[in-house]
């Protein structure tokens, strides 16, 4: 029955329906909310780990590039004069 057929017998009982309707459907969009929280989330974490990850191999090639010294200087001024975001990250973690 809908909730107008209650309202007109029982007032206190169509208040209540609504409310459980109004209720569960808060519910559902919550439950909705809290999982794509939870995916931005662990997106977070796999870019954080990726960047770190980056970061690690770039001060590793750096440290190898100080080792040697020829040619140390223009190696370093070609490294330090990348512009990020010339190449898509796949291939930026390729060419390393």
């Amino acid at each position: 029955m809908p909730v107008s057929i209650y309202a007109a017998c029982c007032p206190h009982l169509a208040v209540f329906l609504a409310t459980q309707a109004i209720n569960t459907r808060l519910e559902e969009v919550l439950e909705n909310k809290n999982m794509m929280v939870k995916a931005l989330q662990y997106d977070v974490a796999k870019v954080s780990k990726a960047h770190n990850d980056l970061i690690n191999v770039y001060e590793a090639k750096v440290r190898k590039q100080a080792g040697s010294k020829t040619g140390w200087h223009a190696k370093m001024q070609a490294m330090l004069s990348f512009q990020p975001g010339c190449l898509p990250a796949n291939l930026l973690l390729m060419s390393l």
